[in-house]
């Protein structure tokens, strides 16, 4: 109880310091270029430095891809790239379902693991959108997490650009309420191999 007051207060400092929503966020898009692919997301999605942790573009958006709270608390956005390293796109969707399950701080629903849907990217590449949805004991939120998972036979390298969306919802209802899957879709169109 006291890390849900805690982010609460932390998110609402966020949001009254950074953030607003606006529901035309796609018609001003901003461009990174990096050495094998570009992605456009919106301007005013916060950009942050996370190369520490091997992420190639980070970005935060809570409060401004979607309201900053659902059920009374946090609704938390936060989307990243990073290079997987692996030299196939079937091993590359097989490493990231995979992985869903390694981390030993999630409780995934009883009856479901994760969905994939084969997607072409806009410069022509085969690519996946898997998806999946857990509780995090540590945060006490669900989660929703969208990752395209996307190969290049030109860079013989695969990316994995995840979008993770933590609220307090134990049914997931807010998936479909809220539309995630399609909100996923439109942030992938962006992103292409150069």
């Amino acid at each position: 109880m006291k890390n849900i007051l805690l982010i609460n207060i932390l998110f609402l400092f966020v949001y009254t310091s950074y953030s607003q929503s606006d529901t035309s966020i796609w018609s001003d898009l901003k461009t990174i270029k990096k050495d094998n692919y570009e992605v456009s997301a919106p301007k005013n999605w916060r950009e942050l430095d996370m190369s520490a942790y091997h992420l190639q573009v980070y970005f935060e958006a809570s409060g401004l891809a979607y309201p900053l709270s659902y059920n009374n608390s946090p609704f938390i956005v936060i989307l990243c790239i990073e290079d997987l390293k692996i030299n196939s796109l079937e091993d590359a969707r097989e490493s990231v379902q995979n992985g869903y399950s390694k981390n030993t701080d999630r409780v995934f629903p009883e009856d479901f693991k994760y969905e994939s849907e084969s997607v072409k990217l806009i410069s022509g590449e085969d690519a996946y959108i898997v998806n999946t949805r857990f509780y995090r004991k540590s945060k006490g939120l669900n989660q929703s997490r969208f990752d395209l998972v996307a190969y290049s036979e030109k860079y013989k390298t695969s990316y994995m650009y995840t979008i993770s969306i933590q609220y307090s919802d134990p049914s997931y209802e807010a998936e479909k309420t809220l539309g995630l899957k399609d909100f996923a879709r439109k942030v992938y169109s962006y992103f292409k191999f150069i």
